[in-house]
Protein backbone atom coordinates (compact mmCIF):
# COMPACT_ATOMS: atom_id res chain seq x y z
CA UNK A 1 0.00 0.00 0.00
CA UNK A 2 1.31 3.48 -0.83
CA UNK A 3 1.97 5.91 2.00
CA UNK A 4 -1.02 8.15 2.67
CA UNK A 5 -0.43 11.88 2.93
CA UNK A 6 -2.56 13.73 5.50
CA UNK A 7 -3.88 16.96 4.02
CA UNK A 8 -5.73 20.11 4.92
CA UNK A 9 -7.92 21.98 2.44
CA UNK A 10 -8.29 25.76 2.52
CA UNK A 11 -11.11 27.18 0.39
CA UNK A 12 -14.28 25.20 -0.32
CA UNK A 13 -15.80 27.18 -3.17
CA UNK A 14 -16.72 26.37 -6.75
CA UNK A 15 -13.54 24.76 -8.06
CA UNK A 16 -13.07 22.81 -4.83
CA UNK A 17 -16.63 21.44 -4.87
CA UNK A 18 -16.64 20.50 -8.55
CA UNK A 19 -13.14 19.09 -8.94
CA UNK A 20 -10.61 19.07 -6.13
CA UNK A 21 -12.63 17.74 -3.19
CA UNK A 22 -14.13 14.79 -5.11
CA UNK A 23 -10.74 13.97 -6.62
CA UNK A 24 -8.92 14.07 -3.28
CA UNK A 25 -11.64 11.94 -1.66
CA UNK A 26 -11.52 9.40 -4.50
CA UNK A 27 -7.74 9.20 -4.29
CA UNK A 28 -8.06 7.68 -0.82
CA UNK A 29 -5.02 5.49 -1.37
CA UNK A 30 -2.96 8.67 -1.67
CA UNK A 31 -4.58 11.20 0.64
CA UNK A 32 -6.37 11.38 3.97
CA UNK A 33 -8.28 14.62 4.55
CA UNK A 34 -7.67 15.69 8.14
CA UNK A 35 -8.79 19.33 8.17
CA UNK A 36 -10.74 21.92 6.19
CA UNK A 37 -10.99 25.70 6.43
CA UNK A 38 -13.13 28.39 4.83
CA UNK A 39 -14.29 31.90 5.72
CA UNK A 40 -17.86 30.57 5.69
CA UNK A 41 -18.47 28.46 8.85
CA UNK A 42 -21.76 27.09 7.48
CA UNK A 43 -20.04 25.96 4.29
CA UNK A 44 -17.43 24.12 6.35
CA UNK A 45 -20.18 22.36 8.28
CA UNK A 46 -21.98 21.30 5.10
CA UNK A 47 -18.84 20.05 3.37
CA UNK A 48 -17.74 18.19 6.50
CA UNK A 49 -20.94 16.10 6.42
CA UNK A 50 -19.57 14.21 3.42
CA UNK A 51 -16.09 13.76 4.89
CA UNK A 52 -14.75 11.52 7.70
CA UNK A 53 -16.27 12.29 11.11
CA UNK A 54 -12.81 12.81 12.60
CA UNK A 55 -12.16 15.84 10.40
CA UNK A 56 -11.17 19.14 12.02
CA UNK A 57 -12.79 22.44 10.98
CA UNK A 58 -10.82 25.66 11.17
CA UNK A 59 -12.09 29.21 10.78
CA UNK A 60 -8.52 30.47 10.47
CA UNK A 61 -6.34 28.93 7.76
CA UNK A 62 -3.21 29.76 9.77
CA UNK A 63 -4.27 27.38 12.54
CA UNK A 64 -4.79 24.66 9.93
CA UNK A 65 -1.25 25.24 8.64
CA UNK A 66 0.14 24.93 12.17
CA UNK A 67 -1.58 21.57 12.75
CA UNK A 68 1.30 19.08 13.28
CA UNK A 69 -0.86 16.24 11.98
CA UNK A 70 -1.06 17.74 8.49
CA UNK A 71 1.65 17.05 5.92
CA UNK A 72 0.30 19.00 2.93
CA UNK A 73 -2.13 21.85 2.28
CA UNK A 74 -4.34 22.53 -0.73
CA UNK A 75 -5.01 26.26 -1.17
CA UNK A 76 -8.16 26.45 -3.32
CA UNK A 77 -9.29 29.98 -2.50
CA UNK A 78 -9.69 32.68 -5.13
CA UNK A 79 -7.00 35.32 -5.51
CA UNK A 80 -3.24 35.15 -5.01
CA UNK A 81 -1.78 32.47 -2.75
CA UNK A 82 1.70 33.80 -1.95
CA UNK A 83 0.95 34.77 1.66
CA UNK A 84 -0.76 31.47 2.43
CA UNK A 85 1.86 29.38 0.63
CA UNK A 86 4.73 31.04 2.47
CA UNK A 87 3.07 30.49 5.85
CA UNK A 88 2.41 26.82 5.09
CA UNK A 89 5.94 26.20 3.82
CA UNK A 90 7.43 27.84 6.91
CA UNK A 91 5.26 25.48 8.96
CA UNK A 92 6.78 22.52 7.09
CA UNK A 93 3.81 21.73 4.84
CA UNK A 94 3.89 20.71 1.19
CA UNK A 95 1.77 23.12 -0.85
CA UNK A 96 -0.63 22.79 -3.76
CA UNK A 97 -1.79 26.31 -4.65
CA UNK A 98 -4.46 27.11 -7.19
CA UNK A 99 -3.55 29.83 -9.66
CA UNK A 100 -2.46 32.50 -9.35
CA UNK A 101 0.46 31.67 -7.08
CA UNK A 102 1.59 35.26 -6.74
CA UNK A 103 1.01 38.75 -8.12
CA UNK A 104 4.71 39.57 -7.87
CA UNK A 105 7.84 37.96 -9.26
CA UNK A 106 9.62 38.72 -6.00
CA UNK A 107 7.21 36.65 -3.90
CA UNK A 108 7.21 33.75 -6.38
CA UNK A 109 11.01 33.59 -6.28
CA UNK A 110 10.97 33.70 -2.48
CA UNK A 111 8.48 30.81 -2.35
CA UNK A 112 10.66 28.79 -4.71
CA UNK A 113 13.67 29.42 -2.50
CA UNK A 114 11.82 28.39 0.66
CA UNK A 115 10.47 25.17 -0.88
CA UNK A 116 13.96 24.14 -2.00
CA UNK A 117 15.60 25.07 1.29
CA UNK A 118 13.03 23.20 3.37
CA UNK A 119 12.71 20.34 0.85
CA UNK A 120 8.96 20.78 0.46
CA UNK A 121 6.83 20.47 -2.66
CA UNK A 122 5.37 23.68 -4.08
CA UNK A 123 3.02 23.08 -7.01
CA UNK A 124 0.79 25.55 -8.85
CA UNK A 125 -2.61 24.29 -10.03
CA UNK A 126 -2.13 24.79 -13.76
CA UNK A 127 -4.55 22.03 -14.72
CA UNK A 128 -4.25 22.47 -18.50
CA UNK A 129 -0.58 21.49 -18.32
CA UNK A 130 -1.69 18.05 -17.06
CA UNK A 131 -3.94 17.20 -19.98
CA UNK A 132 -3.33 13.53 -20.91
CA UNK A 133 -2.44 14.41 -24.51
CA UNK A 134 0.31 16.97 -23.79
CA UNK A 135 3.04 14.47 -24.73
CA UNK A 136 1.15 13.53 -27.91
CA UNK A 137 0.82 17.21 -28.80
CA UNK A 138 4.57 17.72 -28.47
CA UNK A 139 5.28 14.68 -30.63
CA UNK A 140 2.82 15.66 -33.33
CA UNK A 141 4.23 19.19 -33.53
CA UNK A 142 7.48 17.60 -34.70
CA UNK A 143 5.64 16.17 -37.74
CA UNK A 144 4.36 19.57 -38.89
CA UNK A 145 7.64 20.63 -40.42
CA UNK A 146 8.85 24.20 -40.11
CA UNK A 147 6.31 26.07 -38.00
CA UNK A 148 4.64 29.23 -39.25
CA UNK A 149 2.02 30.18 -36.66
CA UNK A 150 0.55 29.43 -33.24
CA UNK A 151 -2.91 30.69 -32.33
CA UNK A 152 -4.83 30.26 -29.07
CA UNK A 153 -8.51 31.29 -28.96
CA UNK A 154 -10.53 31.37 -25.74
CA UNK A 155 -14.30 31.97 -25.89
CA UNK A 156 -15.34 32.80 -22.33
CA UNK A 157 -19.04 33.08 -21.39
CA UNK A 158 -20.17 34.31 -17.99
CA UNK A 159 -19.32 32.09 -15.02
CA UNK A 160 -22.99 31.78 -14.07
CA UNK A 161 -23.86 30.33 -17.47
CA UNK A 162 -21.11 27.74 -17.05
CA UNK A 163 -22.50 26.54 -13.72
CA UNK A 164 -26.12 25.80 -14.59
CA UNK A 165 -25.43 22.03 -14.43
CA UNK A 166 -24.26 22.08 -10.79
CA UNK A 167 -25.51 23.34 -7.46
CA UNK A 168 -22.70 25.04 -5.58
CA UNK A 169 -23.07 25.25 -1.81
CA UNK A 170 -22.61 28.78 -0.47
CA UNK A 171 -23.84 30.85 2.47
CA UNK A 172 -24.00 34.50 3.50
CA UNK A 173 -21.92 34.16 6.66
CA UNK A 174 -18.55 35.22 5.27
CA UNK A 175 -16.21 37.20 7.51
CA UNK A 176 -15.87 40.49 5.63
CA UNK A 177 -12.79 41.47 7.62
CA UNK A 178 -10.90 38.55 6.13
CA UNK A 179 -12.03 39.47 2.62
CA UNK A 180 -11.05 43.10 3.12
CA UNK A 181 -7.61 42.11 4.39
CA UNK A 182 -7.06 39.87 1.36
CA UNK A 183 -8.20 42.61 -1.02
CA UNK A 184 -5.89 45.18 0.56
CA UNK A 185 -2.97 42.75 0.40
CA UNK A 186 -3.58 42.07 -3.29
CA UNK A 187 -3.87 45.77 -4.11
CA UNK A 188 -0.53 46.42 -2.41
CA UNK A 189 1.08 43.51 -4.26
CA UNK A 190 -0.29 44.82 -7.53
CA UNK A 191 1.16 48.27 -6.89
CA UNK A 192 4.52 46.66 -6.19
CA UNK A 193 4.35 44.86 -9.55
CA UNK A 194 2.92 47.61 -11.73
CA UNK A 195 4.31 50.73 -10.09
CA UNK A 196 2.37 53.93 -10.69
CA UNK A 197 -0.11 52.57 -13.23
CA UNK A 198 -3.72 53.54 -12.50
CA UNK A 199 -6.07 51.37 -10.44
CA UNK A 200 -7.98 50.21 -13.54
CA UNK A 201 -4.85 48.44 -14.82
CA UNK A 202 -4.24 46.90 -11.41
CA UNK A 203 -7.79 45.55 -11.31
CA UNK A 204 -7.44 44.20 -14.86
CA UNK A 205 -4.14 42.52 -13.97
CA UNK A 206 -5.54 40.85 -10.84
CA UNK A 207 -9.02 39.87 -11.94
CA UNK A 208 -8.68 39.10 -15.65
CA UNK A 209 -5.05 38.38 -16.50
CA UNK A 210 -4.12 36.54 -13.29
CA UNK A 211 -7.65 35.21 -12.84
CA UNK A 212 -8.19 33.65 -16.27
CA UNK A 213 -5.77 34.61 -19.05
CA UNK A 214 -2.94 33.04 -17.03
CA UNK A 215 -4.02 29.61 -18.26
CA UNK A 216 -2.78 30.62 -21.71
CA UNK A 217 0.91 31.15 -20.88
CA UNK A 218 0.96 28.14 -18.54
CA UNK A 219 -0.34 25.96 -21.39
CA UNK A 220 2.12 27.40 -23.90
CA UNK A 221 4.96 26.77 -21.46
CA UNK A 222 4.00 23.12 -21.10
CA UNK A 223 4.02 22.58 -24.87
CA UNK A 224 6.83 24.80 -26.16
CA UNK A 225 8.94 25.13 -22.98
CA UNK A 226 8.97 28.90 -23.54
CA UNK A 227 6.66 31.84 -24.08
CA UNK A 228 6.37 33.94 -27.23
CA UNK A 229 7.90 37.39 -27.29
CA UNK A 230 5.08 39.93 -26.93
CA UNK A 231 4.85 42.68 -29.56
CA UNK A 232 1.39 44.22 -29.32
CA UNK A 233 -1.94 43.98 -27.53
CA UNK A 234 -5.45 45.17 -28.33
CA UNK A 235 -8.08 45.58 -25.63
CA UNK A 236 -11.70 46.34 -26.44
CA UNK A 237 -14.11 47.83 -25.51
CA UNK A 238 -11.44 49.68 -23.54
CA UNK A 239 -14.12 51.27 -21.35
CA UNK A 240 -14.77 47.79 -19.90
CA UNK A 241 -11.37 47.81 -18.24
CA UNK A 242 -12.88 50.01 -15.53
CA UNK A 243 -13.31 48.08 -12.22
CA UNK A 244 -17.03 48.89 -12.13
CA UNK A 245 -17.69 47.40 -15.57
CA UNK A 246 -20.19 44.52 -15.57
CA UNK A 247 -17.95 42.47 -17.85
CA UNK A 248 -14.24 42.52 -18.73
CA UNK A 249 -12.93 43.63 -22.13
CA UNK A 250 -11.71 41.27 -24.83
CA UNK A 251 -7.98 40.84 -25.37
CA UNK A 252 -5.93 40.23 -28.51
CA UNK A 253 -2.20 39.49 -28.17
CA UNK A 254 0.41 39.46 -30.95
CA UNK A 255 3.94 38.11 -30.74
CA UNK A 256 6.34 35.54 -32.12
CA UNK A 257 8.28 32.47 -31.10
CA UNK A 258 10.92 32.79 -33.79
CA UNK A 259 11.30 35.29 -36.64
CA UNK A 260 8.97 33.21 -38.81
CA UNK A 261 6.62 31.71 -36.19
CA UNK A 262 3.87 34.21 -35.51
CA UNK A 263 1.81 34.00 -32.32
CA UNK A 264 -1.69 35.25 -31.64
CA UNK A 265 -3.98 34.82 -28.65
CA UNK A 266 -7.59 35.95 -28.40
CA UNK A 267 -9.28 35.96 -25.01
CA UNK A 268 -12.88 36.86 -25.75
CA UNK A 269 -15.39 37.48 -22.97
CA UNK A 270 -18.76 36.73 -24.58
CA UNK A 271 -21.38 37.02 -21.87
CA UNK A 272 -24.17 35.09 -23.63
CA UNK A 273 -21.99 32.65 -25.57
CA UNK A 274 -23.47 29.11 -25.43
CA UNK A 275 -20.47 27.43 -23.79
CA UNK A 276 -16.79 27.84 -22.98
CA UNK A 277 -14.45 26.97 -25.85
CA UNK A 278 -10.67 26.93 -26.08
CA UNK A 279 -8.78 25.99 -29.23
CA UNK A 280 -5.03 25.88 -29.86
CA UNK A 281 -3.96 25.80 -33.51
CA UNK A 282 -0.38 25.12 -34.60
CA UNK A 283 0.45 25.42 -38.30
CA UNK A 284 3.54 24.16 -40.08
CA UNK A 285 4.66 23.70 -43.68
CA UNK A 286 3.61 20.02 -43.60
CA UNK A 287 0.35 20.23 -41.67
CA UNK A 288 -1.70 21.62 -38.81
CA UNK A 289 -2.56 20.51 -35.31
CA UNK A 290 -5.78 21.58 -33.61
CA UNK A 291 -6.27 21.03 -29.87
CA UNK A 292 -9.69 21.56 -28.28
CA UNK A 293 -9.75 21.97 -24.50
CA UNK A 294 -12.73 21.16 -22.26
CA UNK A 295 -14.78 23.72 -20.32
CA UNK A 296 -13.33 24.14 -16.81
CA UNK A 297 -16.48 23.28 -14.86
CA UNK A 298 -17.32 19.97 -16.55
CA UNK A 299 -16.04 16.72 -15.08
CA UNK A 300 -14.33 13.74 -16.72
CA UNK A 301 -13.67 15.52 -20.02
CA UNK A 302 -10.24 15.96 -21.59
CA UNK A 303 -8.65 17.74 -24.53
CA UNK A 304 -8.90 16.25 -28.02
CA UNK A 305 -6.62 16.71 -31.01
CA UNK A 306 -6.97 16.77 -34.79
CA UNK A 307 -3.94 16.37 -37.05
CA UNK A 308 -4.20 17.63 -40.63
CA UNK A 309 -1.52 16.43 -43.06
CA UNK A 310 -1.03 14.76 -46.45
CA UNK A 311 -2.62 11.55 -45.12
CA UNK A 312 -5.86 13.34 -44.28
CA UNK A 313 -7.30 14.07 -40.85
CA UNK A 314 -6.66 11.97 -37.74
CA UNK A 315 -8.29 12.46 -34.34
CA UNK A 316 -7.42 11.41 -30.81
CA UNK A 317 -9.16 11.83 -27.46
CA UNK A 318 -7.51 12.07 -24.07
CA UNK A 319 -10.06 9.76 -22.44
CA UNK A 320 -12.08 10.57 -19.32
CA UNK A 321 -9.37 10.99 -16.67
CA UNK A 322 -9.40 14.76 -16.29
CA UNK A 323 -6.41 17.06 -15.96
CA UNK A 324 -7.78 18.15 -12.58
CA UNK A 325 -7.43 14.61 -11.25
CA UNK A 326 -4.03 14.06 -12.84
CA UNK A 327 -2.56 17.22 -11.29
CA UNK A 328 -3.64 16.04 -7.83
CA UNK A 329 -2.10 12.61 -8.47
CA UNK A 330 1.09 14.32 -9.58
CA UNK A 331 1.14 16.37 -6.38
CA UNK A 332 1.18 13.13 -4.41
CA UNK A 333 3.94 11.67 -6.60
CA UNK A 334 6.01 14.83 -6.25
CA UNK A 335 5.81 14.53 -2.46
CA UNK A 336 6.78 10.86 -2.49
CA UNK A 337 9.56 11.36 -5.05
CA UNK A 338 10.79 14.57 -3.40
CA UNK A 339 10.34 16.66 -6.54
CA UNK A 340 10.14 19.96 -4.71
CA UNK A 341 10.15 22.91 -7.14
CA UNK A 342 7.60 21.60 -9.63
CA UNK A 343 6.49 24.38 -11.99
CA UNK A 344 7.59 27.57 -10.27
CA UNK A 345 10.18 28.65 -12.84
CA UNK A 346 7.52 28.72 -15.54
CA UNK A 347 5.06 30.38 -13.12
CA UNK A 348 7.54 33.23 -12.64
CA UNK A 349 7.84 33.66 -16.41
CA UNK A 350 4.04 33.66 -16.65
CA UNK A 351 3.82 36.53 -14.15
CA UNK A 352 6.37 38.55 -16.13
CA UNK A 353 4.47 37.85 -19.37
CA UNK A 354 1.16 39.06 -17.91
CA UNK A 355 2.81 42.18 -16.55
CA UNK A 356 4.18 42.91 -20.03
CA UNK A 357 0.60 42.76 -21.38
CA UNK A 358 -0.41 45.43 -18.86
CA UNK A 359 2.52 47.67 -19.75
CA UNK A 360 1.85 47.34 -23.49
CA UNK A 361 -1.84 48.05 -22.93
CA UNK A 362 -1.27 51.09 -20.74
CA UNK A 363 1.18 52.58 -23.26
CA UNK A 364 -1.42 52.24 -26.00
CA UNK A 365 -4.62 53.26 -24.20
CA UNK A 366 -3.62 55.72 -21.45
Amino acid sequence: MPKKITVGIVGLGTIAQIHHLPNIVNLNNYFSIKSIADISPKLCEQIAKNLPKTISIYSDWKNLCKDPGIEAVFFLTSGAHSLMSKYALLNNKHVFAEKPLSLTVKDAKELSSISKRKKLVLQVGYMKTYEPLIKDIKQKIKTLGELRSVRLNVYHPSDDSQLTHVKIKKFNDIDRKVLNFAKKFEINQTKFSLGKLSNKWGHYYREVLQGSVIHGPSLLHSIFNELPVLEDVRIWPIINIHPNSKEPPCLNIFGKYKPYVMFEMNWLFLNDYPKYREILEINGKKGSLEVTFPPPYLKNITAGIKLYNSKGVSKKSGGIKSAFKIEVEEFYKNIINKNFDVNIKSAIKDIEWLQKIVFLGSQKYD
